[in-house]
């Protein structure tokens, strides 16, 4: 068994600077913008108080030492609202990337939370996570669709100390509606161009007064995708995609002091062949037009801001051929040419062609009970998770049926890259907590937390000629958390959150076995071959001043931490040119964990007679031990004793992790919310970010940029990351005859673009939008006309540096050769019409 556990950087200017920003925001010397979760009341021109739950208990946003954003339920179907994604366009300083690090695909089959600039490199190290009413949610993928909740809770900065595991950056908390005590429902369908469609329906009622109620909510949405495939016969569209979710809620109050309330959560997604934007360094003929602007250690390449995509793309091989329909037919036990099939899923629950299924389940109880009148309170959550998913994906991103190549797939004599990935995420947790709070200066909570989450995958290809089941992942952390604050006067408090984490990671061996070379013996099926430990105290300190009853300031300490990860692949691939080439970059099993330290300024409260709400925020955080993916294709060589079972000549992917980065991030943040005057509020809301890598490697971009193997990437910016962005909204309501108001609203967001990789020689373009709505309403009905993407803006959401694979150059492409773009989507214009009870 492989096992392990395996510079304090002061910089004054560094500091200085994060002081001096921290005062021009303090004193509003800043002008950053908010969005519209401010809650303005238009029929009164107050500011309707807002309650989260960042600091596991209810208060208003405005009275919470933290940074966040509260997007309520009003404000999510004001703005049509659909996903985490939408969510992530107007939350400033928040990045939603659906695309592999250095890696072909940009699609739905993955999705990685961004926070002040926090990239998770790996699926495994997520450096936010999502919650469901507090429950954890361990993959990122699980949550692509709300269904009307409360709101939406997105806590920036380290929350390790109350929320607990891969909380490094921030959490998001989707926090459900509870049952009503009286029968409400509601219903809306949208339809737009390119078969946009949203149906929802929800309904609420008591089952037995005061003591029984549920609530049940449905919503099925879909759409063409913007982009033709490129070159393909016909008119067929690539992005293609489609949702159904469900939730069910009951709640039971046997007692005015005991609540019990269980939820569950089902979702189903089906999508067609990604529209990824293949941009090309060089031409392939009567494939890709090569838009290389510039040279690079002698190769062609990209510097500032990457082109737009040509009208060769997106294009991706699409049809499912008879070896396809027979390669995704196939079950464990079956024979492949290189070996005996692997897989995860049954042919049934799997694709049946390019493209996604997702299957996703969630389940939570939780109960909360009130002792009394003495201010103590015992609360219980317990959750479960199921995550199977499946894509089916062309990894050249091309579409060819023409030209040929050694080593082609059987069928059709043309080059073409197909290739199957499938997981399985399953999870458990259960928290205990106690909490104090009877009105007076002192605050306390006390509780214990476990998490078991494990992860199956496998990967095929009909050009490979094989279908393996890599080995297992599983993880299981403990924890013992607290929390205690003091009102020391009206003005003052001081609070010390904390917790004992211990995260305890495994590796199995795949269903081939393992083979430790090290002891010469193979391992069977299921046997543990990596172990890791980590032992963290993760503190957080938070005082808080308030000047008066409606501003305060506060400031805060806090420490975090990452899990580590493993890097199965290379311990259950069969192939050895794999394994090798891994051990001579450097990479190991065993990664270790990340750290942050963070440090936090902020001001929030109310000016003007309450017409205009404030946040604002500085931080400065150092982020150790970074996480870094990287990436290398190699073709198979002709080697004696080589028993992998992939064909010469065959293009083998070696991708890994490492703790290869250390850097340093500041920024500023701020909301506000102004109502102008009766009936008119502006929302805006903007995020400066800057990263600064002290320390970086990436194997395969200094082979790259420089021809050597370890190159230290100081000085650079962390990829993927929008230094800049923002937004704005405008709502007008008006009544235009009794019973019946009139409303429109703008809606702008703007993201600088980011850098494709960590050389930092092309970036994204800019992007911004712009959605309008307008329409009449009143307290039973709604009719409203929208339109998204009104300037059609093509700038895309981000890039990412991977190698070309193509029939031209088979033999090089472990070098980068391309950029793959995660397209937006086009102008798309609809009605919806809505009905409450």
């Amino acid at each position: 068994m492989i096992g392990g556990n395996s510079l304090r950087n002061s910089c004054l200017s560094a500091q200085t600077r994060f002081l001096l920003m921290a005062s021009a925001a303090l004193s509003g010397g800043v002008v950053l913008p908010a969005h519209a979760q401010s809650g303005v009341d238009s029929e009164s021109g107050a500011q309707a108080e807002i309650i989260v739950t960042a600091r596991r208990k209810n208060e208003d946003i405005l009275k919470t030492p933290i940074t966040l954003s509260a997007i309520t339920a009003e404000a999510l179907a004001a703005k049509g609202t659909a996903t985490i994604q939408d969510i992530a366009q107007s939350v400033p300083g928040m990045n939603v990337q659906n695309a592999a690090t250095a890696g072909a695909r940009a699609d739905r089959s993955i999705t990685s939370i961004q926070l002040r600039g926090f990239v998770p490199t790996t699926s495994a190290a997520q450096t936010a996570s999502l919650f469901i009413d507090g429950a954890p949610v361990s993959t990122a993928t699980a949550l692509q669709a709300l269904t009307n909740p409360e709101r939406v809770e997105v806590i920036k900065g380290p929350q390790s100390a109350l929320f607990g595991r891969q909380t490094f950056a921030g959490a998001i908390n989707v926090v459900t509606k509870a049952p009503s005590n009286r029968l409400t429902g509601s219903a809306s369908m949208s339809l737009g161009t390119r078969a946009n469609y949203d149906v929802q329906g929800e309904i609420s009622a008591p089952l037995v007064e005061d003591i029984l109620s549920f609530r049940a909510s449905g919503r099925v949405l879909g759409k063409n995708g913007s982009y033709r495939n490129a070159g393909a016969p016909g008119d067929s569209s690539l992005g293609d995609q489609m949702t159904y979710t469900g939730s069910l809620a009951v709640q039971f109050t046997p007692t005015p002091n005991l609540t019990i309330k269980a939820f569950g959560l089902a979702t189903e997604l089906n999508d067609g062949p990604a529209a990824s934007g293949l941009i090309t360094a060089q031409t392939i003929p009567g494939v890709t037009i090569g838009q290389s602007n510039c040279t690079v250690n002698g190769r062609a390449w990209f510097c500032g801001v990457a082109p737009g995509i040509s009208n060769r793309t997106p294009s991706s091989n699409v049809a499912v051929t008879d070896t396809l329909r027979n390669f995704l037919a196939l079950r464990t036990g079956d024979r492949l040419r290189n070996g005996t099939v692997a897989r995860l899923l049954p042919p049934e629950d799997s694709v049946n062609g390019y493209g996604l299924v997702n299957h996703f389940r969630h389940y939570h109880v939780n109960a909360d009970w009130n002792i009394g009148e003495s201010g103590f309170a015992l609360h219980s959550l317990t959750s479960w998770n199921t995550e199977k998913k499946a894509e089916m994906a062309d990894l050249d991103n091309t579409y060819n049926v023409t030209l040929g190549v050694g080593g082609a797939i059987p069928e059709g004599a043309y080059y073409n890259f197909p290739f199957l990935i499938q997981n399985i995420g399953r999870d458990f947790s259960q928290e205990l907590r106690t909490t104090f709070e009877n009105g007076g200066p002192l605050h306390a909570s006390f509780g214990g937390s476990y998490l078991l989450a494990r992860q199956w995958n496998d990967a095929g290809s009909p050009y490979t000629g094989s279908f393996t089941a890599n080995g297992s992942t599983q993880s299981r952390t403990y924890g013992v958390f607290g929390s205690l604050g003091y009102d020391f006067s009206e003005a003052f408090s001081l609070s010390f959150d904390g917790r004992y984490q211990i995260d305890k990671l495994y590796a199995f061996a795949a269903p081939t076995g393992f083979r430790d070379s090290i002891n010469n013996v193979t391992l069977p099926f299921g046997s543990t071959i990596a172990y890791g430990q980590y032992k963290n105290f993760l503190p957080r300190v938070i005082g808080q001043f308030n000047w008066d009853r409606r501003n305060m300031i506060y400031a805060s300490y806090s420490k975090g931490v990452n899990p580590g990860t493993f890097n199965t692949n290379i311990v259950s691939t069969p192939e050895p040119q794999v394994r090798a080439r891994a051990a001579a970059l450097g990479f190991q099993v065993v990664v270790n964990p990340e750290k942050i330290t963070n440090y936090e300024l902020g001001a929030k409260g109310r000016i003007f007679g309450g017409k205009v709400r404030y946040e604002v925020a500085a931080f400065l955080a150092i982020w150790s031990d970074q996480i870094q993916s990287q990436l290398e294709t190699i073709t198979k060589q002709a080697i004696v004793g080589d028993t992998g079972p992939a064909t010469v000549g065959s293009l083998l992917q070696v991708s890994a992790a490492g703790n290869t980065g250390r850097t340093r991030i500041w920024g500023l943040e701020g909301n506000y919310g102004i109502n102008l005057v009766r009936g008119l509020d502006l929302d805006l809301a903007g995020a400066y970010i800057k990263t600064y890598i002290l320390t970086g490697t990436n194997t395969t971009v200094s082979n790259f940029y420089f021809g050597i193997p370890n190159s230290n990437f100081r000085g650079k910016e962390n990829p993927y990351v929008s230094k800049w962005s923002g937004s704005a909204s405008l709502a007008y309501q008006t009544p235009i005859k009794d019973n019946l108001d009139g409303f429109g609203r703008v809606d702008f967001t703007y993201k600088s673009g980011g850098w494709a990789d960590i050389g930092n020689t092309v970036r994204a373009p800019n992007t911004n939008q712009m959605n309008v709505r307008l329409g009449v309403k009143n307290k039973t009905f709604i009719v409203e006309g929208w339109m998204t993407n009104v300037f059609n803006n093509r700038a895309y959401y981000n890039i990412s540096s991977q190698p070309l694979i193509n029939y031209v150059t088979p033999a090089g492409t472990g070098a980068y050769g391309a950029l793959v773009a995660q397209l937006r989507d086009l102008r798309t214009a609809g009605v919806r019409v809505g009905v409450n009870f």
